[in-house]
């Protein structure tokens, strides 16, 4: 201490903060917290970057100086999305003229005629009964009790309707329309038994098949539209179109019925 000419109280303080481990390492410089950019800087910045450096994030990333990591947070939240460029086949005038002379020959009926003389049928199928049905019960009350034969064949009930354009009547003065709906099919009973009589109307589950769907079409369709008499136009011809025809009845999907004046 005589050497450096230093007093004892002044050694002791060096000591003691040498003994301290913390102020052997040298601190670095804190770096100031770097801004944090807003969305509409980086849909700036995004933008400002040729669409060929966009293909990646990682040049993305680059073109634009915003971490990977930022821009693939955007991108998985939906604010930044990925989109698919197609290259689209270059159209020329004679081309655009082709593609409508294309569409034109499609069109079968003039601008003026709104298929007055067309009728559309359609048939919707309804469960009789759901395999699994929930009900609400009161406290004392028990489940009720289902049973069938076989509980993975269930019957379907369909009904037939058909529909045209509604008009306006110049007599009447208002507006017709042209709503059929047709339901079950009825089946005469064949014998006399103790339950009713022979000739009795009875409803009773039949398979529909192409014969039996010609005949409802026959009988119950074709002389309710020629009730109707409101799908007539200057022709003597009505169309009947189906809906969602199946094979089996393709060959019903346009038929020439003539009405009777």
């Amino acid at each position: 201490m005589a050497t450096f000419k230093l007093g004892t109280s002044v050694v002791w303080e060096i000591w003691r903060s040498r003994k301290d481990a913390a102020s052997l390492v040298r601190e670095r410089p804190r770096k100031s917290k770097a801004t944090k950019r807003t969305k509409d800087e980086i849909a700036r910045l995004v933008a400002g970057v040729p669409v060929i450096d966009r293909q990646t994030l990682r040049s993305l990333a680059n073109a634009t100086g915003v971490p990977k990591t930022t821009l693939w947070r955007h991108l998985k939240s939906g604010w930044l999305r990925r989109a698919v460029s197609h290259v689209k086949p270059t159209l020329t005038e004679e081309h655009k003229q082709r593609r409508l002379q294309y569409c034109l020959m499609h069109i079968r009926r003039q601008l003026g005629a709104f298929k007055m003389d067309l009728v559309h049928i359609d048939e919707k199928w309804f469960n009789m009964y759901k395999g699994v049905t929930r009900y609400f019960l009161a406290p004392d009350e028990g489940l009720p009790y289902r049973s069938s034969l076989n509980k993975r064949y269930i019957g379907k009930v369909m009904f037939l309707a058909a529909i045209a354009r509604p008009r306006f009547s110049g007599k009447a003065k208002n507006i017709l329309t042209a709503k059929l709906v047709f339901g079950r099919l009825l089946n005469v009973y064949r014998r006399t038994s103790k339950n009713r009589m022979k000739g009795t109307l009875v409803t009773k589950n039949v398979n529909m098949t192409r014969k039996i769907y010609k005949k409802m079409l026959k009988e119950k369709v074709f002389p309710a539209v020629r009730k109707n008499g409101q799908v007539r136009r200057k022709s003597n011809v009505v169309y009947v179109q189906q809906d969602n025809a199946g094979p089996a009845y393709l060959f019903l999907t346009m038929i020439l019925w003539p009405l009777e004046r």
